[in-house]
């Protein structure tokens, strides 16, 4: 149930704690006493403030949250990346590792044999 302008106007004057003392209501319009006005307009201006930081919060949040899952992805893709080049890396390094060990064994085979025979 809606009612008239006035009388939603006076409710509106209430809700922000306006004295009854500091306007006056005529037919069409609304006549405040000195300071009255500017005391509603730091009101206003305080809620737009606080309307202003809600939108920022939510528009930094629905660009954030993508973002952190893509660079979440892409950490994982290089940690990914970095383990199989480590892995290949280690495997070639035991490769030439075993080689030289069989090389070195085989050279001693060679040699204590050589030095039996003779």
């Amino acid at each position: 149930d809606h009612g008239s302008p006035v009388e939603n106007s006076v409710a509106i004057l209430k809700l922000f704690g306006v004295d009854e003392d500091a306007y006056q209501v005529g037919k069409t319009k609304l006549f405040f006493r000195a300071g009255v006005l500017g005391h509603l307009e730091d009101h206003v201006i305080s809620v737009t403030e606080a309307c202003l930081r809600i939108q920022t919060m939510f528009r930094m949040h629905r660009c954030r949250v993508p973002f952190l899952k893509k660079r979440e992805n892409a950490v994982r893709i290089q940690a990914a990346y970095r383990m199989r080049q480590a892995r290949i890396e280690y495997l070639e390094l035991r490769r030439v590792k075993t080689a030289a060990a069989c090389r070195v064994q085989s050279s001693y085979r060679g040699w204590r044999e050589r030095e039996e025979f003779l």
